[in-house]
């Protein structure tokens, strides 16, 4: 099963946490695959109270307030494991990416 491998912030270090858990938006760059093969995903972190402020609201992943990284990879994870299972599209990477940026999006 499809996992994340690896996250990183765009613009912050890894143990990076918003000063305000309700109320952030921040760009992202996942590898979700299986056995250190997978693809990279762009995706914009944030809590619904600032969805009406972002520039973009493509390739979004709306989190109810913000808790921990850990917390919210497990988070990711339960998304790519539930819409994997719920769709018998053959290429689960192009399915990822009807929800976030991905490298192959366009190809």
């Amino acid at each position: 099963m499809l996992e994340v491998l690896s996250f990183g912030w765009y613009e912050h270090e890894l143990d990076w946490a918003p000063s305000d858990p309700y109320r952030f938006g921040e760009w992202a760059t996942l590898f979700v695959g299986e056995n250190n093969a997978g693809n990279y995903y762009e995706l914009q972190v944030c809590t619904a109270s600032m969805i009406s402020q972002l520039v973009s609201k493509q390739h979004l992943f709306v989190l109810d307030e913000w808790v921990s990284l850990e917390q919210t990879i497990s988070k990711l994870n339960q998304f790519i494991r539930e819409t994997l299972t719920h769709n018998l599209k053959p290429d689960p990477y192009r399915l990822l990416g009807e929800h976030w940026f991905w490298e192959y999006e366009g190809m």
